[in-house]
């Protein structure tokens, strides 16, 4: 089991956060135990961010949260982080396979890489094409 944790072909941690203080710092720590043990962590989800708009409290809201994205960045420069805004949640297979394209495809039917990054910086997620096709049909 521990050959598979360390293999970062086989298993990797897709870490999930939110863009508070706190949940920062427990990131950090997630992401240093990972590295000490030889675990992969190469994408981190940034859950539930506030979209700019002509609100000013979610336009505080967001300021605040540009400033943690950038503290994440800067924290984790070789970790691929694709932010997450808040809305409502994805119905259905369509909109789930919409979300799926969003978050691993890079607009143009290819999936993403090192070399086709989508936006962010870092390690790209990298899934295949068979999953893409499982996740699609449930097969």
């Amino acid at each position: 089991m521990r050959s598979i944790l360390h293999d970062p072909v086989k298993s990797a941690l897709y870490g999930v956060s939110i863009l508070t203080e706190m949940a920062f710092e427990e990131t950090k720590d997630l992401v240093s135990k990972c590295t000490g043990l030889g675990i992969a962590v190469p994408v981190l989800f940034l859950n539930l961010a506030t979209p700019a708009t002509d609100c000013s409290l979610c336009a505080q809201i967001s300021a605040r949260e540009d400033r943690l994205r950038d503290i994440y960045r800067r924290t984790f420069p070789r970790i691929h982080q694709t932010i997450v805004y808040r809305r409502g949640e994805p119905r259905g297979i369509r909109q789930l396979e919409d979300l799926g394209d969003r978050l691993y495809w890079d607009g143009h039917g290819r999936q993403r890489t090192e070399q086709s990054p989508g936006p962010g910086r870092g390690q790209i997620l990298n899934l295949s094409p068979k999953f893409k096709q499982e996740a699609r049909t449930g097969v």
